[in-house]
């Protein structure tokens, strides 16, 4: 997803995808669209009228806020820490 530059277009595309007439046999695209929006972020923030689009759209936010859980609780392959070292016995 790395075409599309313009943060307005990043969330309405969000929320067109997590719409409920969207299929949800998706091929992974909710997934991509989520990373996507959580790495651009801060220029969403920055952005009026793209921030005024994301924070009405609680499908989008619950979605966002359910893929950072998963990756705080390493579920899924991205860890945000390292492991625990380990211990001398």
């Amino acid at each position: 997803m790395s075409f599309i530059h313009n943060p307005l277009n990043i969330v309405e595309l969000a929320a067109s995808i997590y719409d409920a007439n969207f299929p949800l046999i998706d091929r992974g695209l909710r997934k991509a669209i989520i990373v996507h929006l959580q790495i651009r972020l801060p220029t969403i923030m920055d952005d009026e009228a793209a921030w005024q689009e994301y924070s009405e759209n609680k499908l989008v936010l619950k979605a966002l806020h359910t893929h950072q859980c998963e990756m705080l609780d390493g579920s899924t392959l991205g860890m945000l820490t390292p492991p625990v070292s380990p211990t001398k016995k």
